[in-house]
């Protein structure tokens, strides 16, 4: 009995000077396409708000799309952010990648007519072109 007491105490000195536990922060390397879209992110890194939810990120803008897969599947980014061209050719490629998706709510297009044309039914019989 005198030896379970003595190892309980010798374990509650153990862990009464031992320094407390700390969660680490998760270090993430988030590869950015060079665009205006990407804003959020760069809001979010420079606000602190990813810090608050305990992660540590490095956001690191690319030229072209193609590069930043290149990255992520290199291992070098942990998350990339791009337009859905650029992934849909690496896993066609055979790329071993997640991609989950949903940047924005709004779609990013707009229809622009004479004042004569509101409503689709306005378009029947006419031309319609579409500028890229």
């Amino acid at each position: 009995m005198k030896r379970v007491l003595a190892c309980c105490f010798l374990l509650c000195c153990f862990f009464a000077s031992a320094p407390p536990f700390q969660a680490q922060k998760t270090r993430l390397t988030i590869a950015l396409q060079d665009s205006p879209d990407m804003l959020p992110t760069l809001v979010a890194e420079h606000s602190g708000y990813f810090s608050k939810e305990g992660l540590e990120t490095r956001p690191v803008v690319f030229r072209s799309g193609v590069q930043l897969m290149q990255s992520v599947i290199g291992g070098d980014a942990q998350i990339g952010i791009c337009s859905a061209p650029e992934p849909i050719q690496a896993v066609g490629a055979g790329a071993k990648i997640k991609v989950p998706w949903g940047n924005s709510n709004l779609m990013p297009f707009a229809v622009v007519s004479r004042p004569e044309i509101r409503t689709i039914q306005d378009l029947k019989g006419r031309k319609i072109a579409i500028s890229s």
